[in-house]
């Protein structure tokens, strides 16, 4: 089973989010900075199966700038962007009709992560099916 790379730079949220990808028996690697998710995701030896990343994390990437850099390299990998941000941010995103990830926003509970990861990795697994 392909880990998941989460992307959040507040250790209370991402103690949260490891509680919850542990109880749904995932495991996880967690980073707080975008360079860091950057280097994992180009080592050969990492295999992801998603990436959840927060959008503000305090630096000059956002979590937009990761989602664009795995667009790029790995188009197919399954992306949940997080945020408190405005809605009308993702909203814009959608109506401008260019390519968005899935996003959630703050506040969420663990029911609705939990029902948006799993909806995710059955999307990225019936892909897999239905191309190999």
């Amino acid at each position: 089973m392909d880990k998941i790379l989460m992307v959040e730079d507040d250790a209370t949220l991402r103690d949260w989010f490891e509680a919850m990808l542990k109880g749904m028996g995932r495991d996880i690697d967690w980073v707080s900075k975008i360079e860091q998710a950057r280097d994992l995701l180009n080592d050969p030896s990492k295999h992801y199966g998603l990436v959840v990343s927060d959008f503000n994390l305090h630096s000059k990437s956002t979590g937009l700038d990761l989602w664009q850099f795995c667009q790029k390299r790995m188009p197919d990998m399954p992306f949940l962007l997080i945020s408190g941000a405005p809605d009308s941010l993702f909203h814009d995103m959608v109506r401008s009709g260019l390519p968005c990830p899935e996003f959630l926003l703050k506040p969420f509970g663990g029911r609705e992560f939990k029902d948006v990861l799993q909806a995710m990795l059955a999307q990225k697994r019936g892909k897999i099916s239905l191309a190999g």
